[in-house]
């Protein structure tokens, strides 16, 4: 669309970048997303007895027909969080200023009680700056400090770990170094293949045991991975391969948020259920990759790149000796993945259902994922 052609390099600084000015950003991003939920629900709450009820009970879905998930030209001096809060205050301006101004300040005093007593908690929990501890029944989440955050990158097999900060403080890492250590990166003699796999088969609660047997030198590189929340595999796997398979490729352990894999024609996220529900994580690939996307415009614009004469980049040791693979061979594995994919389902019909639907009924407000789940259930009894 953009009519742009990247080298190798910028082609992953760009993901690179849009991967650290993200986890820079998440925590903002997490509050306006819960601000959104949050002051609109409260609007809604309030508003119940009032005449016009409905039209503040569809607020928020109508804030989600019309929620940005890129930065326009406008938003030049804002970043992608702050531009968002940005459109939803102007978005709440009009309902807000139809209301008695004495509503008005209950909404505001109610918003600021939320977000006294609920936004911190929200915070903490739905963070991705954070690893996951197995235990035998479920996974603690163990958070560490931006400044200790990196970037995997996984080229030719092997991982590398960039600092998602300039070193010695908490701030972003400028584009040009990314794209110094990037060149460095791709220009380095190939290591060793790592070889994870067998591991992410595993079933999360065998760690605790399999950890204390595990060689010192493998222990210690998978200790050093778990500070990237983002890794991002850059051997590119076939797009024609269903979704199940595609995955099957390095990713780590399981203790991590989010793998994108590259195809050549699509970008893959693969994401941790424990960070994310469907609807974030759909916003998440979205924003990452409008974000890559606008580091991409400004990568085109630069001469060719010249590799770090000092690395700053970290590469592991991720090869598993034949005592470490054998043990993990004795260990119980998750169950095999099964998937359904089809470009078969015509949404058009679906969607003029659901007008239908509301025609006969306003409280009739299914979703198509609601749709397919009762059809499912009615094949089940005819069938």
């Amino acid at each position: 669309q953009h009519g742009l052609t990247l080298s190798e390099v910028d082609r992953v600084t760009a993901w690179v970048m849009a991967s650290v000015s993200s986890l820079h950003q998440y925590g903002d991003l997490l509050e306006i997303e819960w601000r959104e939920r949050v002051a609109t629900r409260i609007l809604r709450e309030l508003t119940a007895s009032r005449s016009d009820a409905s039209r503040y009970a569809r607020l928020y879905r109508e804030w989600e027909i019309q929620r940005p998930y890129r930065r326009d030209a406008e938003a030049a001096r804002h970043d992608y969080p702050a531009y968002r809060r940005l459109k939803f205050e102007q978005f709440l301006a009009e309902p807000l200023q139809n209301l008695p101004a004495a509503l008005r300040a209950e909404w505001r005093r109610n918003l600021d009680q939320a977000i006294a007593s609920d936004l911190a908690a929200y915070l903490r929990q739905m963070s991705i700056l954070a690893c996951l501890e197995p235990g035998p029944y479920g996974e603690v989440r163990t958070p560490f400090h931006l400044s200790q955050a990196r970037v995997a990158l996984i080229y030719r097999g092997t991982y590398h770990l960039l600092p998602v900060c300039t070193p010695g403080t908490s701030n972003l890492l400028d584009a040009l170094t990314a794209r110094e250590q990037v060149a460095a990166l791709l220009a380095a003699e190939p290591g060793q293949p790592a070889n994870l796999l067998p591991f992410a088969r595993m079933r999360r609660s065998s760690w605790p045991v399999l950890r204390r047997k595990l060689s010192p030198d493998l222990l210690e590189n998978l200790a050093a991975l778990r500070f990237a929340p983002i890794l991002l595999n850059f051997d590119s796997r076939p797009a024609r391969l269903p979704l199940t398979e595609l995955r099957q490729a390095e990713r780590g352990i399981g203790d991590h948020a989010l793998t994108v894999f590259q195809t050549g024609k699509t970008c893959v996220f693969d994401q941790s259920h424990i960070f994310f529900d469907g609807i974030l994580g759909a916003a998440l690939a979205e924003i990452l990759t409008n974000e890559a996307l606008s580091w991409a415009v400004y990568l085109s614009t630069l001469p060719a790149a010249r590799p770090a004469a000092r690395a700053a980049f970290t590469t592991l040791k991720l090869s598993p000796g034949p005592a470490d693979l054998a043990l993990c061979a004795k260990q119980p594995a998750v169950t095999p993945e099964a998937g359904a994919e089809t470009n078969r389902i015509l949404l058009k019909p679906c969607l003029t259902l659901r007008r239908l639907f509301r025609q006969r009924n306003s409280q009739l407000q299914l979703t198509i994922n609601d749709l397919l789940v009762l059809y499912r259930a009615i094949h089940a009894a005819r069938y």
